[in-house]
């Protein structure tokens, strides 16, 4: 939870781009063909395959090395600062006022937040005059960072490597490059005998998992704002895909930032600071140290934001935390992406390349639209998460309730989880639900994906809200002209099902998508927004004039 809470205004404004309660009804729980009556094993499977998610929390708890792992051993508040390298951590030891650099420019002025591998700190540069975001990388992770043979079980990180690819594109006024968090500097800080890499990077936003769970209880978005974040996303993915060379692997709801200009980022910054000063957590005796945790407090979220639908549909998203990245010719290792968003070739070990990260933006189109997990990872008591979710994705997916001859060849982990003919080894047919995505979407009847524009505001909404409420526009449709609710639902169907293809080499591109129909939208919109987004912040009209309404034109190229 942040620190500092949102205006009425601005809760109203973008409760206008969130559902209400009837959108996240709970959708599965009987079946469209009852079979016979099942097993209490069965029934174990038989619950609703769209798990509703609390966003800013379910992402953060995977084990994947390299992720943003939350998960804490017992006993710390916060990153388990006492254990050490040897245990798979070794943090170091940053405290509020410390000095930190070459030249020690780089002041920490306050936490921002960590995971398995680092802490990340607010910074001023006084140097630039600026504030940055600095990931200070625990041991564990500079080892990982710096060794070239870990083994298997200790993969590579290429963090600083691909970071410096990312910040050094071949066209720095195109879109791509924009939408990824940019490396400032990169060096490496001392504490006694201990090294530890530090990464100065561009500062953003909350992040889209913490801006969701900071509206509402249901988490699911107005398609509108949805389309806005995935061109923004698919902008970033076809730059590092194509240009870079490099997989994210871990695309999900904590990586994507609202991105800010340093004007913005200034100003948040110092109303932050003064009105949720940097809190500590009372000091606890944990393995025979006094320690006295630093509270993560991520800045608030956003800057100097109006109140209408263009200027919520303005908001700029980056790509962010490259931690688990890889390059495309050599990768480290195979154990990415968080399990429900996993893609199956990465499950049963065939060959991946960059369509895993298409596949997980796919599993996000459905959640952000539902506000529920399109796929199930569940283990019971004869089969395993990964059984459970290649289960649920067969079921939605496959009219045959198996996987393709061709997708079943040269597998590595083929024999663990699937028979000869392409079924599920450990989950038989009498506890498949078939399904698809039409009949998933339909789950909601109140869903927004069936709403062009919401209802109108009642006579006792605020003066704000009602000059929100009347300036929300139709969801962005195809230059062709008008669509219906029906049809509306309908490309969003085929945008899914391009993104969720079993077969990666016809799994859309990120340059696919962006020409795809439902997210391509009206670029008299999209430079009405942009012009008006830059009129309030004083940015001179020839910024970027042109770059989005001829982006599609350059990657058809």
């Amino acid at each position: 939870m942040l620190s500092t809470p949102l205006s009425k205004t601005t809760r109203a404004g973008l409760s206008q781009l969130l559902s209400n309660s009837q959108w996240a009804a709970q959708w599965g729980h009987s079946r469209r063909r009852p079979r016979a009556r099942p097993s209490a094993v069965d029934q174990q499977r038989k619950g609703a395959h769209a798990v509703a998610v609390n966003p800013a929390t379910d992402f953060f708890t995977s084990t994947i090395p390299g992720t943003s792992q939350r998960t804490k051993p017992v006993g710390f508040d916060e990153e388990p600062c006492t254990l050490a390298l040897t245990d798979g951590y070794g943090y170091a030891k940053v405290d509020i006022g410390d000095r930190l650099g070459s030249e020690n420019e780089y002041e920490v002025v306050r936490k921002l937040g960590w995971g398995m591998y680092a802490t990340t700190w607010l910074v001023y540069d006084h140097s630039t005059k600026k504030y940055y975001a600095l990931k200070a990388v625990n041991e564990y992770g500079t080892y990982l960072e710096n060794n070239e043979s870990v083994g298997r079980q200790h993969p590579q990180f290429h963090e600083r490597e691909i970071l410096e690819r990312i910040s050094n594109p071949s066209k720095p006024t195109s879109r791509g490059p924009k939408r990824c968090l940019r490396l400032v500097n990169s060096f490496y800080t001392y504490r006694g005998d201990a090294q530890y890499l530090c990464l100065v990077l561009e500062l953003g936003g909350m992040d889209l998992g913490s801006l969701r769970s900071q509206i509402g209880s249901d988490y699911a978005l107005h398609p509108a704002l949805v389309k806005s974040i995935l061109k923004q996303i698919c902008w970033a993915l076809d730059y590092i895909h194509i240009e870079c060379k490099v997989v994210h692997t871990d695309l999900k709801p904590g990586n994507i930032l609202i991105g800010l200009n340093p004007r913005e980022g200034k100003r948040l910054v110092k109303s932050a600071l003064q009105e949720s000063p940097v809190q500590r957590y009372p000091p606890r005796r944990i393995m025979g140290e006094t320690v006295e945790a630093i509270k993560s407090q991520p800045l608030p979220l956003f800057g100097n934001i109006g109140d209408s639908q263009d200027d919520m549909l303005s908001l700029k998203f980056k790509l962010g935390d490259f931690g688990s990245a890889q390059w495309l010719g050599r990768r480290s290792t195979n154990l990415v992406q968080p399990i429900r968003l996993r893609a199956p070739e990465v499950v049963l070990g065939r060959d991946w390349d960059e369509k895993i990260d298409i596949w997980s933006l796919g599993c996000l189109t459905y959640e952000f639209l539902t506000g529920h997990s399109l796929f199930r990872a569940r283990g019971g008591p004869t089969w395993s998460d990964e059984d459970d979710l290649l289960a649920s994705q067969l079921e939605i997916l496959s009219q045959t309730q198996q996987f393709p001859e061709y997708f079943v060849q040269n597998l590595r982990h083929g024999a663990r989880h699937l028979s000869q003919n392409g079924s599920l080894r450990n989950i038989p047919d009498r506890m498949m639900y078939p399904k698809s995505l039409e009949n998933a979407l339909s789950k909601y009847p109140n869903a927004p994906i069936n709403l062009l524009s919401h209802s109108p505001p009642s006579p006792s909404s605020s003066s704000s809200s009602s000059a929100i409420s009347s300036s929300i526009p139709s969801p962005t449709v195809p230059p062709s002209g008008s669509t219906s609710a029906m049809e509306e639902r309908d490309l969003a169907l085929s945008f899914l099902a391009r993104c969720l293809t079993f077969d990666p080499k016809q799994r859309a591109s990120a340059r696919e998508l962006l020409w795809h129909p439902w997210i391509r939208g009206s670029k008299n919109q999209e430079r009405k927004v942009s012009e008006k987004r830059e009129r309030s912040l004083g940015v001179s009209n020839r910024v970027d004039k042109g770059d989005a309404l001829h982006q599609y034109h350059r990657f058809s190229s």
